[in-house]
């Protein structure tokens, strides 16, 4: 296992740490870790989001404006 070694951090960074791991009933070294897996993982893909914008664009006054099919589609993304 590898081991980082972080310089000049402000206390006030310390403390924040120290605050947010205590409110997840961790250590500060295993909140750290947590924040880092987190921080690399790729962003999910929002599933309704399609549909949230284009109740949006319904709500908008766009005129005749015609929307063209997303590519790739959600289906050709999961496969």
């Amino acid at each position: 296992m590898a081991i980082i070694h972080v310089r000049s951090i402000s206390e006030d960074l310390v403390s924040q740490l120290q605050t947010r791991a205590k409110g997840h009933h961790r250590s500060m070294e295993a909140e750290v870790r947590v924040i880092l897996a987190d921080a690399v993982q790729p962003p999910p893909i929002a599933r309704g989001t399609r549909h949230l914008n284009f109740d949006l664009i319904a709500k908008a006054d766009l005129g005749d404006v015609v929307l063209a099919p997303m590519s790739p589609t959600l289906r050709e993304l999961e496969l």
